[in-house]
């Protein structure tokens, strides 16, 4: 090895572990949309030319067709694009947040020019939706609150359009929930609480009325108890208890009546000691001790059991610690 070749090896092994990940993922982010960038070129290319080579030639359509077909995997390429990077900036380990959001609004640019090239197919659009919906959650992460809010209302308005183009979808319908559930998310991060109440609320109706279509989907079933307390939430930091607590309590009903239905699950039983402990802080500031003390009482209930069952889980130790301090404190 020569002397350059060591001074380089050497300097290399003595960046920080941290920082070498950070450049691999940047390395790794940069070569992705550089490889999607050349095979949309590649692809606008081939379109091109071959509706010129249609102009000469019967068969135009069908080449034209191909060509859109080029197009249509060009886009469906670019949301997967965004999707996975999205997902890989939520474990960048320290990358800058303003390298993460160029890159982002790159590869967002070159998703809307595909896919606005495109006769777009309700899957197509659906992709687009989920890959935004994924960049929300990264936007908010690293701080972009304005960004992420752009990003999830460009999600609900292509799922809203999907869903009234088919209404009856409950795939959609649940799509649509989720979105307004995300909007509310980043209201509540920019301190926007009347703002993302609504939007809960709009998820909300959705999402009830997917529970009762399908009283067994523990899915949405989940995803309404969740629904409820983000609405909890709202009403109680606005100082509107009695609403807060009736959210709660409706939360709760569902938490109960998914435990029940699988006792064994320790996710859903951990859904129900936090449905309890939410019901007890309002009772509790309302100047309903006793009640507030039932409540926190049938959480610690919940979490001595979890706990005992995994001594290792650190997060059901600590939740376990939460509990007694709260039945303590009352």
């Amino acid at each position: 090895m020569d002397n350059g070749a060591e001074h380089e090896a050497e300097t290399a092994s003595r960046e920080p572990p941290q920082r070498r990940a950070q450049i691999g993922n940047l390395a790794v982010v940069l070569i992705l949309l550089a490889a999607a960038v050349a095979a949309t070129w590649a692809w606008r290319q081939a379109g091109h030319q071959s509706l010129e080579a249609d102009s000469q030639r019967a068969g135009a359509e069908t080449q034209r067709d191909r060509a859109q077909q080029r197009l249509a995997m060009a886009a469906t390429t670019a949301n997967g694009l965004v999707l996975d990077l999205a997902n890989k900036f939520c474990n960048a380990g320290g990358m800058p947040a303003a390298a993460i959001k160029g890159i982002l609004d790159q590869a967002f640019e070159l998703q809307d020019q595909l896919i606005g090239s495109v006769e777009s197919s309700p899957d197509l659009r659906q992709g687009h939706a989920d890959a935004l919906i994924a960049a929300t959650d990264t936007l908010l992460a690293i701080g972009e609150t304005q960004s992420a809010l752009a990003s999830a209302t460009h999600a609900l308005e292509i799922d809203r359009d999907l869903l009234a183009q088919q209404p009856d979808s409950t795939d959609l319908q649940h799509d649509v929930a989720l979105a307004y559930n995300k909007v509310g998310d980043v209201q509540l991060a920019q301190g926007h609480q009347s703002d993302a109440l609504q939007s809960y609320q709009g998820g909300l109706a959705i999402i009830e009325s997917l529970a009762k279509y399908d009283p067994g989907n523990a899915g949405w079933q989940r995803d309404l108890a969740a629904t409820y307390n983000k609405a909890g939430d709202m009403e109680a930091a606005q100082g509107h208890l009695p609403d807060a607590l009736q959210s709660y309590q409706s939360g709760l009903a569902v938490a109960e009546s998914l435990a029940k239905s699988d006792p064994d699950n320790a996710g859903w039983q951990r859904d129900l000691s936090v449905a309890y402990n939410k019901v007890g802080d309002v009772q509790l500031a309302q100047g309903q001790p006793p009640d507030a003390l039932a409540s926190y009482r049938a959480s610690l209930a919940i979490r001595e059991r979890l706990a005992k069952s995994d001594p290792g889980n650190v997060g059901w130790q600590r939740d376990l610690s939460v509990s007694n301090e709260k039945v303590g404190d009352v």
